[in-house]
């Protein structure tokens, strides 16, 4: 009985298919990044949710050597010509898993768009509720984006430059400002309408996103 050694072997490389396939009943599956372009997610139909007779029908296909071999032709004479492996289809689900993946000021950022409150943390309705164009101080943000994340183990502590940085990928119309209230100059943010800035955020998640109302 003989091995094949594979330690201390000169490096080579050579053609990788791997391709994954995967399923659960998890909501959120995996953590994907935000402009994620390798995976391809889908919602499952739930019509046969149950339907003992139809599985059973699905299996004795599956072992039917006929019916697989007619299986494969078909898949075999399909035209690919037009075909881009690059070009994913973009699904509700996988929009669902990018957003259940946010992290940081852009998850906090994310809910503030669905509610329109800066400071979904705390109990109770919204003093000022967001939905036209407004300004909005950093400290506003920086204390929402905290009370947010309170109880989440942060490793650094959220600064005023991360907000503004991340409101240039995340609401690319917002303007650096300073207004004065009560005679004290705050720093912050002109936001536009809720509406505009919800579909700034769509653009940078590249799709489609069902918001609660």
């Amino acid at each position: 009985m003989t091995t094949d050694k594979q330690k201390y072997q000169p490096r080579r490389t050579i053609k990788s298919y791997h391709r994954f396939f995967a399923a659960s009943n998890h909501r959120h599956f995996a953590n994907v990044e935000a402009d994620d372009r390798r995976f391809a997610f889908f919602q499952v139909s739930e019509t046969r949710k149950g339907d003992h007779a139809y599985w059973e029908e699905v299996h004795k296909a599956i072992d039917d050597a006929a019916v697989i071999a007619g299986m494969v032709h078909e898949m075999l004479s399909l035209d690919l010509s037009n075909f881009n492996v690059r070009q994913r289809p973009k699904t509700e689900a996988h929009m669902e898993q990018r957003l259940k993946s946010l992290s940081g000021f852009d998850r906090y950022w994310f809910e503030v768009l669905q509610t329109g409150d800066f400071n979904p943390g705390s109990p109770g309705e919204p003093v000022e509720p967001w939905q036209d164009s407004r300004f909005v101080s950093t400290k506003t943000l920086l204390e929402g984006w905290k009370g947010y994340e309170k109880g989440a183990r942060l490793y650094t502590a959220p600064q005023e430059r991360d907000v503004h940085q991340a409101l240039k990928r995340l609401c690319p119309s917002a303007e650096r400002d300073r207004k004065t209230k009560s005679k004290i100059p705050e720093r912050g943010q002109q936001l536009p309408s809720l509406p505009d800035a919800r579909d700034e955020f769509a653009q940078y998640m590249g799709g489609k996103i069902e918001w609660l109302d």
